[in-house]
């Protein structure tokens, strides 16, 4: 049983190699008397970042919410989705594969965790790692309930299903553009060169409304 309210740091195989993540259990799933139920927020870090930074950034508001916290590290600071970003998808890496392998791992490790897998799975990712949390419907075996990709969304990401979801990206992003990217419109690590049209953050958020259903739109 790992102890509660301490970052943990592992490795799994995946594809021949070692990955690394890193995890945290809230204190509350320790200190209770009765069972709790505790969901788990996968956090996956940007082009460049770090599983270290991203626990950096979440560890606390996590533990006040009374979420696990899963940190997986892309190799090469990279994760492999169609229009983004670097060696790993140079590589043509399964990230989606060690993703799942690595929520598996932690959910196996941890019994507090034992219904968090088909009930409370939740997933954030920034830039590159938003690409990737964009696309957890149609490429990941496992159930998410919902999803917060900030500054990067895949461009042709497709769900089935409802998903609940939070899109964040901001006007004047330079690397990751929100009228987005493409051949005509460059953008930082050539995300999207291959496109021939544009797709805005704000026709990726229309898509949204039309897989979740949703009947207006309202702002603030």
């Amino acid at each position: 049983m790992a102890t509660c309210g301490v970052t943990h740091r592992t490795s799994i195989e995946h594809e021949g190699r070692s990955r690394h993540l890193q995890y945290r259990l809230p204190a509350i799933a320790c200190t209770s008397t009765t069972t709790v139920y505790v969901p788990i927020l996968m956090l996956v870090h940007c082009f460049g970042g770090s599983a270290r930074g991203e626990m950096a950034k979440f560890a606390a508001h996590a533990e006040r919410a009374g979420f696990a916290v899963l940190a997986p590290e892309g190799l090469w600071k990279s994760w492999n989705t169609p229009s983004c970003c670097g060696q790993a998808r140079a590589a043509g890496l399964d990230d989606f594969g060690f993703l799942d392998a690595a929520v598996e791992h932690v959910v196996a490790t941890l019994p507090p965790l034992s219904q968090s897998i088909s009930h409370g799975l939740f997933a954030s990712g920034f830039s590159n790692g938003g690409f990737v949390t964009s696309l957890l419907p149609s490429r990941s075996r496992l159930h998410w309930r919902g999803l917060a990709p900030a500054a990067g969304h895949e461009y042709e990401a497709a769900s089935t299903r409802p998903v609940p979801i939070s899109i964040f990206h901001c006007e004047d992003d330079s690397a990751v553009r929100f009228d987005g990217c493409c051949a005509s419109n460059t953008c930082c690590c050539s995300i999207g060169s291959e496109r021939a049209a544009c797709v805005g953050t704000r026709s990726l958020y229309g898509r949204w409304l039309q897989t979740n259903r949703c009947r207006g739109v309202q702002t603030q």
